[in-house]
């Protein structure tokens, strides 16, 4: 009996509601224009973005600059144990000399599959259809990217990876942030989130 009671009460809510629409909270958001304002490139506003929220952000005009960039941050971080993905383990290899490093800071460093430029976000893959097999540890984490790969927004970047994959996409899809690092340091731990946005051209 009182199921019922509770059920018919429910229901007069739902025909209500239903009858009585309310209006959109926000009818002024604008779905249609650009998120950066003309002039502002999708690189420089997701460095914006990403350091404000903790990231260390690097730009390296070139491979050369890239492998120079990682081998001063080895000797500033003192990194020891390395871990590349093996789209950037050329790099690494270059940059490092093929020799272990004398530090103990463990680092891996990763490629992305995209940048949020409106968050500072940043698209790791792992799984089926990618070759990501190092995952993230207590140490420095660095991404390497490259500025074709930098969308307006999430959305946008989630598509590209559906676009990219098709059929295999990947079995795990993570978002960093620049908030990571304060995370780590925070919890007293040394690691760092790097992003290394690589001009290729």
């Amino acid at each position: 009996m009182l199921e019922s009671k509770t059920r018919e009460k429910v229901l007069k809510r739902l025909r209500h509601a239903l009858l009585h629409k309310t209006p959109a909270p926000h009818p002024e958001v604008d779905f249609e224009s650009p998120l950066y304002a003309d002039g502002d490139l999708p690189e420089l506003m997701f460095a914006r973005q990403f350091t404000s929220a903790g990231g260390r952000f690097v730009f390296c005009e070139s491979i050369h600059d890239l492998r120079t960039n990682l081998a001063v941050l080895a000797v500033r971080r003192k990194w020891g144990a390395v871990q590349a993905a093996e789209a950037v383990k050329p790099h690494a290899d270059a940059a490092f000399g093929g020799q272990p490093l004398p530090g103990d800071l463990p680092v891996a460093i990763l490629d992305s599959e995209g940048l949020a430029a409106a968050t500072g976000e940043v698209l790791v893959a792992d799984g089926e259809g990618t070759e990501r097999s190092v995952s993230m540890g207590p140490g420095d984490t660095v991404v390497v990217v490259s500025p074709d790969r930098v969308y307006a927004d999430m959305r946008e970047a989630m598509q590209m990876v559906a676009e990219r994959y098709r059929t295999a996409l990947p079995a795990m899809l993570t978002s960093l942030n620049g908030g990571e690092t304060l995370l780590r340091e925070s919890a007293g731990q040394a690691g760092a989130l790097y992003l290394m946005l690589v001009d290729e051209s």
